[in-house]
C-alpha cells in the first residue's frame, strides 16, 4: 500500500500498479489524500461497512 498527497497522473499509477500484479511482482494499492477524506466521511456519516467496500474496489480496480 503506498499513501501520498496526490498524483500527476493518478490514471498512470495505476496503470503501472496493474502492469506490476500482472507480472505476479505483487500488488499495490496506491491511496491519496482525496482517498483518506473518503473513507474518513464513510466512517463519520456511520457507514464505516461502506470503507471495506472502497477498499475491495481499489484492489479491483488494480486486478483487473
Amino acid at each position: 500500500m503506498i499513501m501520498c498527497r496526490g498524483f500527476d497522473d493518478k490514471n498512470l499509477f495505476i496503470q503501472r500498479c496493474k502492469d506490476t500484479a500482472s507480472d505476479g511482482r505483487g500488488i499495490i494499492i496506491c491511496l491519496d489524500d482525496t482517498d483518506i477524506k473518503t473513507m474518513l466521511q464513510l466512517v463519520a456519516d456511520g457507514k464505516r461497512f461502506e470503507v471495506d467496500k472502497y477498499m475491495i474496489n481499489r484492489y479491483q480496480q488494480i486486478i483487473s
